[in-house]
């Protein structure tokens, strides 16, 4: 609704200044207009007060159009933040939804992040509209710095994602032995492209010679990506991207996966 006015708002200005310019040109060509029919000196005047005072008008309008185009200007672009208190409900939420019975129960996902804040990283839509800002949860991934012990448990899968206790994190301070991506999820293609990205740069601020990347695919867009990036699975016989099995990228093959 707000559009259509807006469109007849633009047809209504640019029509007076359209009538404005015919005004002013009858002065202009008066002394053509004269040779057909005489016309007193005060319409000339009248005329062209009228014209000056429609350009006026529209012009005043014209800028009040290009003023609201601006600030109805709608902006999008995303935002990472570390999950915590304040957001641990509706990213858990998310995550039900798509993980279901494999998410992390919320005090998991608290002590997991008091380990180590970069853990659990929330992706929201920002969009600003008309000077108001608007904030979506959009997508959510998981890079848990590994320590030597989980990544044996890992390897043998006696662990998963979903299972890591305080314990199998390394704290902020400390080299991991190895890193496990996981929770990879987003709910538009704006958001998608940004997990990948922001998940990229996470991993490679972390990686280090001799430190393998693990994951295990739950939905098929992780099978495509596990797939994409030739991951192999843990186990010999186990079909690549195969659903909740444990892959690996070794140290060797990271780096491609982060270009």
């Amino acid at each position: 609704m707000l559009d259509k006015l807006r469109t007849i708002g633009w047809d209504i200005q640019l029509g007076l200044l359209a009538i404005s310019a015919v005004l002013l040109g009858i002065p202009v060509a008066r002394a053509e207009i004269n040779h057909v029919v005489a016309l007193p000196e005060l319409v000339y005047v009248m005329v062209a007060i009228a014209g000056v005072a429609l350009a006026g008008i529209a012009l005043v309008g014209l800028i009040a159009l290009l003023i609201d185009v601006a600030l109805w200007r709608r902006r999008i672009w995303c935002e990472c933040r570390p999950v915590s208190r304040r957001n641990i409900h509706e990213v858990f939420k998310l995550m039900r939804d798509f993980f279901g019975d494999e998410t992390p129960s919320v005090t998991r996902m608290l002590q997991w992040q008091r380990q180590n804040k970069t853990v659990l990283t929330a992706v929201y839509i920002q969009e600003l509209r008309a000077g108001r800002r608007r904030s979506t949860l959009a997508g959510v991934y998981k890079i848990v710095p590994l320590t030597a012990s989980a990544v044996e448990a890992l390897e043998s899968e006696r662990k998963t994602g979903a299972t890591i206790q305080i314990h199998d994190i390394a704290a902020e301070n400390e080299e991991p032995a190895g890193l496990y991506i996981g929770d990879v999820l987003a709910v538009t293609a704006k958001a998608k492209a940004e997990v990948v990205r922001q998940l990229k740069q996470n991993v490679k601020r972390q990686l280090r010679p001799g430190i393998s990347v693990y994951t295990r695919p739950l939905t098929s867009h992780g099978t495509r990506l596990v797939r994409k990036y030739k991951f192999e699975p843990i186990m010999n016989g186990i079909a690549p991207g195969s659903t909740g099995r444990i892959h690996i990228l070794p140290d060797d093959r990271a780096r491609p996966f982060l270009q």
